[in-house]
């Protein structure tokens, strides 16, 4: 049994590992809380325009921004897991409509209005006016948001990525946000990291860059080992592992 102090394993799912019979376990479960905070200041931001209003603070600029609200928008969270439903859960507190994309539409949840399975992206694409990446990196999620994903989006919509940079392919995101085909992109994570300084990404206006630490948070560790002692007690009693990672599937 291995168990990942982190929620991705992407970086263990070596073949020599994927063939074994050895059980991994992640700590899902841990980022909920930080990472959900972290989405919601993200878009608080960019709707009430605080970003601006800061870079005005340092310029010592008294200029009004013309702020909207997010009460009555529509959430689209693209991965319903533990993340994407605390994500939810904190949209709906605050009149988001709230769209999840998750493999098991009939999963009983209070924190979305609609769960949708993965071939309808596009329409939580076109109703959506925050887009939230909350999924795990594999095979089948790598370069998933691409031009034609951006294309469906409104133009007035953001995109928020918190899970792993590759999901979106970032050359195809800046094309979108230099012919205005999306209103912005709060990113915490990226293809290449740290984010290289000649990135066009640190130069939009409307775009806010985060260097990967939404799921940072002083109790992370006490979490981790939480779950790692109630799994270490169920292995040594034989009961039955929680998080277990599907290493075929990659999460």
């Amino acid at each position: 049994w291995v168990h990942a102090l982190a929620a991705g394993v992407e970086r263990l799912l070596f073949p020599e590992f994927v063939e074994s019979d050895i059980v991994l376990t992640n700590s899902s479960g841990v980022h909920p809380i930080p990472i959900s905070e972290h989405v919601l200041g993200m878009m608080l931001m960019v709707s009430r325009k605080l970003h601006e209003s800061y870079k005005n603070q340092l310029q010592k600029e008294w200029n009004r921004p013309v702020p909207a609200e997010l009460y009555g928008k529509t959430l689209g969270i693209v991965g319903f897991g533990s993340i994407g439903e605390r994500i939810g859960s904190l949209g709906k507190s605050i009149g988001m409509h709230v769209i999840g994309i998750k493999r098991n539409t009939e999963y009983k949840t209070e924190n979305a209005h609609e769960l949708l399975p993965p071939d309808r992206l596009d329409e939580l694409l076109e109703r959506s006016d925050f887009v939230v990446i909350s999924l795990p990196l594999t095979k089948a999620t790598e370069k998933l948001i691409t031009k034609r994903e951006f294309k469906i989006m409104k133009e007035t919509a953001y995109i928020v990525n918190i899970s792993r940079g590759k999901i979106i392919c970032q050359d195809d995101l800046v094309h979108a946000l230099e012919s205005e085909e999306i209103a912005g992109a709060c990113l915490d994570v990226f293809e290449e990291e740290p984010l290289p300084a000649e990135s066009p990404l640190w130069e939009f206006d409307n775009v806010l860059v985060t260097p990967h630490y939404a799921g940072s948070t002083p109790e992370y560790f006490n979490r981790a080992i939480d779950i790692f002692c109630d799994n270490l007690e169920r292995f040594l009693t034989g009961a039955p592992l929680v998080n277990v990672v599907d290493k075929t599937a990659g999460y």
